[in-house]
C-alpha cells in the first residue's frame, strides 16, 4: 500500500491565518500609519509656523507704509 504524502489543508498557510499573525500585522501597520501622520503633521505645523512669521513680518511691512503715508 502506497503511502500518500499530500500536504495537510489545514497546515498550509497556518501562519497567515492565526489570529496572532493577524493581530501582529495589524498592530505593526497602525504602528507605521501613526508615524507617517507623526511625521506629515511635524511637516505641516512647521509650514505654519513659517506661514504665521511671513503674515507677521507683513502685517508689519503694512504698518511702516501706513505710517508713511
Amino acid at each position: 500500500m502506497a503511502r500518500g504524502y499530500t500536504p495537510d489543508v489545514k497546515s498550509e498557510g497556518a501562519t497567515a491565518s492565526s489570529t496572532g499573525f493577524k493581530n501582529r500585522e495589524q498592530a505593526e501597520e497602525t504602528a507605521y500609519a501613526r508615524k507617517q501622520q507623526a511625521a506629515q503633521l511635524a511637516k505641516l505645523r512647521e509650514q505654519l509656523a513659517k506661514t504665521e512669521a511671513e503674515k507677521a513680518r507683513l502685517h508689519e511691512e503694512v504698518k511702516e507704509l501706513e505710517a508713511k503715508r
